[in-house]
């Protein structure tokens, strides 16, 4: 496979939908494993850096994971990157009883088993891929979008009992030397939750 290609493949995973759902404050509910659930995984978190320090971040990061690439595919693969992989200013979690939606901002809708089940879906552009939704240790939700080439994974970490989060994303593909790795943070926007209650 040339090397053009690979890096072409190893973009389906930056342009996978991130997801869309209603904000509501949900009661604690178990999935089929019997884990509670905490309430608060559902509600609105905006981000509490600008837009700029964000795109630093994750800029960064694919500097550090397309460092070892040959000079021929680093500088493209740099800047299709970069092009791809904008930051959420906020997400909106919504936690029913058999499916938990994450919305990125106004992006398509992702939303998977709250048994942590992966399912398999096709993107805008045809590929397919499979989506899971997985709770941990009772303050994380671990999302994970996987090809037969890589995934990605965004590790959400609610803290001080929800009202705040930091989202942990991972990106790893077999023609990439490296990790792409960042780590954003947010807290409980909770007049947007008011608003919506309403």
């Amino acid at each position: 496979m040339s090397k053009h290609i690979a890096v072409t493949i190893l973009l389906v995973l930056l342009a996978l939908p991130i997801s869309m759902a209603t904000a509501q404050q949900m009661p604690s509910l178990k999935h089929e494993s019997g884990e509670a659930v905490p309430n608060y995984f559902g509600g609105v978190f905006v981000s509490v850096e600008s837009a700029q320090t964000m795109q630093s971040r994750v800029n960064k990061a694919i500097d550090r994971a397309v460092g070892s690439m040959s000079m021929f595919t680093r500088g493209k693969a740099r800047g299709k990157l970069r092009g791809l992989t904008h930051p959420c200013a906020n997400f909106v979690f919504d936690v029913q009883a058999a499916e938990t939606s994450v919305q990125c901002e106004d992006r398509q809708p992702s939303a998977a088993p709250v048994d942590g089940r992966a399912i398999e879906l096709v993107s805008a552009s045809g590929d397919r891929y499979a989506l899971s939704h997985a709770f941990e240790d009772g303050s994380r939700m671990v999302q994970t979008y996987a090809t037969e080439h890589g995934q990605r994974q965004d590790v959400y970490e609610f803290i001080d009992d929800g009202q705040r989060l930091m989202v942990h994303t991972s990106i790893q593909s077999k023609w990439l030397t490296g990790q792409v790795r960042y780590t954003l943070y947010f807290e409980r926007d909770v007049a947007m939750l008011q608003s919506a209650e309403r």
